[in-house]
Parts: structure tokens; sequence; C-alpha cells
């Protein structure tokens, strides 16, 4: 649906235009503002931007032209068409000189207007088609950008993504419209898709479920949306700072890796070593080098996070858990979990359960 300005100060006919049956019979066109001069018609075209402006030439304060050439210079509308009488054919030349779409008379006939906005509505299509792409583009370029900054832990991922949906929507605090939801929601799957296929483990690590936009977006304002994505991007950049701490530097990324998708498996620094192709002193003083932590202490740390994640999320009992990250005696990983969470194994069940 293109929406449409009518300008005109003369208001008589401006409901002769409304009036015109053409309107019930579109599915292209509506108009959903008005203005009774080109002062009027731009300080409301800078608060909400429509598709067409139909407006009269001849008109106090800011005639049709000048109110054109602010539309052109300020990308007010996509289009404008000019109304005149026959003695305003100067005026109208003038216009389309200045770029207006096209010019009829104001006695015009109804079938007139309508053929011109049919000839309007393929070229609006045809541009709303190559800015998508060109938008698509654009989107795909900062969601790569943006799945980097999260996989290396910088939060300047937040402001990425607010910056992305701030030029992407042109509302702020009003409610959210109905059309942006997909838009919202595509942009986040698209870029919850590229985290998991550039690192599947993560979906062990973290509640995937918590980043579904909500369903009842409508009730929410655009500022309010946006800073609940933000919160989420947060988490997901936490997230990666704990598992990933330092992306850069690959035999302790894919170090790492190996680890992380390995978590239910049991093995020691020497077996990582071994598939690593490197000496266990080696990766252990490299590792601590560029983490500031032993690698003994990043593996019971990737357990005991996957750990918690089955706790709050299973009802398996503590020996199953145990048994699914490598350990052979419960009791063991009973102490081990004590010791890193601080609380034991059924007092954290519990607690999670009731948040």
């Amino acid at each position: 649906m293109y929406e449409i300005m009518l300008v005109d100060d003369l208001e008589i006919f401006r409901r002769k235009i409304k009036r015109m049956k053409l309107w019930n019979n579109s599915y292209s066109f509506l108009i959903t503002q008005e203005a009774g001069d080109g002062a009027e018609a731009i300080e409301k075209l800078r608060k909400h931007r429509v598709d067409v402006v139909i407006t009269d030439i001849k008109m106090p304060k800011i005639n049709g032209i000048e109110l054109l050439k602010v539309i052109r210079q300020e990308n007010l509308a996509d289009a404008v068409i000019l109304l005149s009488d026959y003695t305003e054919y100067e005026y109208a030349r003038e216009g389309i000189i200045q770029g207006a779409f096209d010019y009829i008379g104001k006695t015009t006939n109804e079938e007139e207007l309508r053929d011109i906005l049919k000839r309007l509505e393929g070229i609006l299509c045809q541009k709303v088609s190559n800015n998508l792409s060109k938008q698509k583009v654009i989107i795909n370029k900062d969601l790569e950008k943006m799945t980097e900054l999260i996989l290396s832990g910088d939060m300047r991922a937040t402001v990425m993504i607010e910056t992305i949906f701030n030029s992407r929507f042109s509302v702020t605090s009003c409610q959210c419209e109905s059309r942006y939801i997909l838009e919202i929601r595509d942009i986040w799957n698209q870029l919850i898709e590229r985290i998991v296929l550039a690192c599947p483990w993560i979906i062990m690590y973290s509640k995937f479920e918590i980043y579904i936009v909500k369903d009842d977006l409508l009730l929410y304002t655009f500022d309010e949306i946006i800073e609940e994505v933000i919160q989420y991007v947060k988490d997901l950049v936490k997230s990666f700072q704990i598992y990933l701490p330092c992306y850069g530097e690959t035999l302790i990324k894919n170090t790492c890796f190996y680890i992380l998708t390995h978590v239910n498996e049991r093995y020691s620094v020497t077996d990582v070593a071994k598939k690593m192709f490197v000496s266990k002193s080696h990766l252990s003083e490299q590792f601590k080098k560029n983490t500031g932590m032993t690698l003994v202490n990043y593996i019971t740390l990737v357990k005991m996070e996957r750990a918690k994640i089955l706790l709050r999320t299973t009802n398996l009992r503590y020996s199953e858990i145990a048994y699914q990250l490598g350990y052979q005696y419960s009791e063991y990983f009973s102490k081990v979990f004590k010791k890193y969470v601080g609380i034991s194994l059924t007092e954290y069940r519990v607690n999670s359960k009731s948040i």
C-alpha cells in the first residue's frame, strides 16, 4: 500500500479528490494525509514521509513548485503529481523540469488520475524491489560484521544492532507497526543462523529459545523492542567472552572449539594437545599466556557451564549428567560442581526452577 498526501488550499477540492471511486477499488494507493498549503505539507512530511504527494501549484505561503523542490531536496516522498489549471502551464512545465512525475488539470476526470497512478505504481514497485536488493546487501554485510564482533566477545555489537534497526525503520516511540515485525524477526533470525553456523556448539551452552522476539510485539514501542534486542546481544557477547576467551589466536580458538564440541567426552590436556598436533607443554603455555587461565581450568569451566544448562533444562539424575560430561564418578562430579559454583547440585537445581 502506497501512502498519498493531498495538498490544496481549497478544502472543497480535496474533498472532491477523496470522493473519487478509484480509491474504493484501489488496493495500492491510500490518501493518509492532507495539508492546506506547502508549509503545512512540509511540516507533516518531516514527521511522516509518504510515497506520493498530489499537490496544487498555486497556494499561499509555499506554492506547489517550492514544495516540490523541498520534497526532492529532503527526500520526503518518492513522487509528486502536480495539479494545475490551464493558465498554469508554465508552472507545470517547470514542475516537470524540477522532477515532478506528472501533472494533470484540476478539471481532470477520474480516469486520467487512475492512468497516472497505474503508471506510477509500476515505477514504485520497481523502486521498492531495487531498494530491497540494495538493503539486503547492506544488511548482509552488517550482519557479517556483527557476527564477527559477537564471536570475538566485542560489546560494540550492541551498538551495531541498534544502528541497523534505527537505519532500517523510521519509527521511535510509537507502537511498533505490524509491517516491521517480520523484518525485525528476519534480521534477528539471520544473525542467529550465522552464529550457529560458525559455532554449532553454542546451542549446547545457550538457551536459544530466549532469543526469539516476542509474539506480542504490537504491544511494545520500537524503543522497547530495541532495548530487549540489545540485551539479547549483550547476553550472546558475554557467552562468547566466557567460551572463546581468545578468538583471534587460531591455536587457542581451535582448542576451545574442540573442548566445547566434545564436552561429553573424558580427556586430558595431553589428549587435547595431540588433537591440536602440538606438545602438551606448548599448548598449556600458549593457552595460559593468551587467556589468563590454565587449560585444566578451562575444561572444568566448559563442563560446569554445560552442567548448569542440563540442571536447568532437564530432569536427568546427577549421575546421568556426570556421565554425559565424561565424569566416571558422580561423587567427584558433585565436588567439582560445588567448588566451581559455590552451591550443591541440588541447591542449584532448586534455585533455577524457582526463577
